[in-house]
């Protein structure tokens, strides 16, 4: 099992939000706003941040690194990982 939770503010809330093997948990508003940009992207690319070289470009929420990616741009780069670990191996996916 992979997951790792981010802490945020995140409409003047403190939240936080979980990805577990492909699926969010955790504030409502927030995951419903990453959950929906996973699917304004869908077959686009969603490059992670820091140092995590990975790129999807359908399935997002399904690959760590491309939720991650999603996560910062919905709750700002003020999140912050407050529990698991985010993989640190480069994949790249081609759009199918």
């Amino acid at each position: 099992m992979t997951a790792f939770t981010l802490a945020a503010s995140y409409h003047s809330r403190d939240i936080e939000v979980t990805w577990t093997d492909g699926r969010l948990t955790g504030d409502f508003s927030a995951v419903g706003a990453i959950a929906s940009t996973a699917v304004l992207l869908e077959g686009q690319p969603v490059v992670s941040a820091g140092k995590v070289a990975r790129v999807t470009w359908n399935d997002h929420l399904a690959d760590p690194c491309s939720a991650y990616a999603l996560m910062i741009m919905v709750l700002g780069r003020d999140a912050h990982l407050v529990a698991g670990e985010l993989p640190t191996t480069p994949t790249s996916r081609a759009a199918s």
